[in-house]
């Protein structure tokens, strides 16, 4: 053993895992995917009174990189990640940010790693395990010497990181915008709690067409998310946005 610990973090909208892996004696870390938490990671590497050195992507979804550009210039180290994902990356609309910030986004990684490749970083060697699926070019990082794993979203609690699961919360929003439509077109305040159209409350339609949408059920097909609470994901999504996802209404609702 190399002395090396490991700090997780709780970051952004979804609940990302952020890593800090440090070496105990040398303070040399490696940050694995920051989420959006700039100011969370850089309060946590004070406190432990650790040097960043660098910084590694699993993918390129938003909640797990749009913190990495600052705290690249923070602290003057590079970005990593697979080579495979650079198409994620590079577009808006695969990475996300289209669909949850509706703004345009792209990272460029200073440096693409492959599958079996390994490097040195914080004292202790690391190996690159490609692992598709969640996107294109998912990877985990392991060391050995540790027996630690990154995993990112190639394994979720109690599921692997499949395409449906990665697809669960982009159809949530879709499901949100066509109620809070709905509400603005007939004069009434979205409340999770109104019986609209058959008489299920906007709540149970969010849950429910959503599975239906992605042809699941809630207990069978998407266990990472039996217990996922809507009404606070849509609290922190109001937050980063400033204003509900319909705010410009789109096509009219019908009930």
């Amino acid at each position: 053993m190399s002395g090396i610990c490991v700090k997780n973090l709780t970051v952004g909208m979804v609940e990302t895992n952020c890593c800090l892996v440090y070496n105990e004696e040398t303070k040399q870390a490696v940050i694995v995917d920051p989420g959006d938490a700039a100011d969370v990671i850089r309060e946590e590497c004070r406190k432990l009174e650790l040097s960043p050195e660098l910084i590694l992507l699993t993918h390129g979804h938003f909640d797990h990189m749009m913190a990495a550009e600052e705290l690249k210039k923070e602290w003057g180290i590079k970005i990593c990640a697979c080579e495979k994902e650079l198409e994620v990356l590079r577009d808006s609309k695969k990475n996300l940010m289209m669909d949850y910030y509706r703004k345009d986004y792209t990272l460029e990684p200073d440096l693409t790693v492959c599958d079996g490749e390994t490097f040195e970083a914080a004292g202790v060697t690391w190996k690159v395990i490609e692992t598709p699926g969640h996107t294109i070019g998912s990877c985990c990082y392991y060391i050995e010497s540790e027996d630690l794993l990154f995993a990112g979203d190639t394994l979720f609690r109690t599921s692997y990181g499949d395409l449906p699961a990665y697809l669960f919360l982009a159809q949530v929003n879709s499901q949100i915008l066509r109620w809070e439509t709905y509400c603005a077109q007939q004069g009434l305040d979205f409340n999770w709690h109104l019986e609209v159209g058959d008489g299920r409350t906007i709540l149970k339609h969010v849950i429910e067409d959503t599975c239906a949408a992605l042809e699941v059920t809630a207990q069978a097909a998407l266990p990472a998310y039996q217990n996922f609470d809507v009404q606070v994901y849509y609290s922190r999504l109001i937050d980063r946005l400033g204003a509900p996802l319909g705010s410009a209404p789109a096509a009219e609702v019908q009930a």
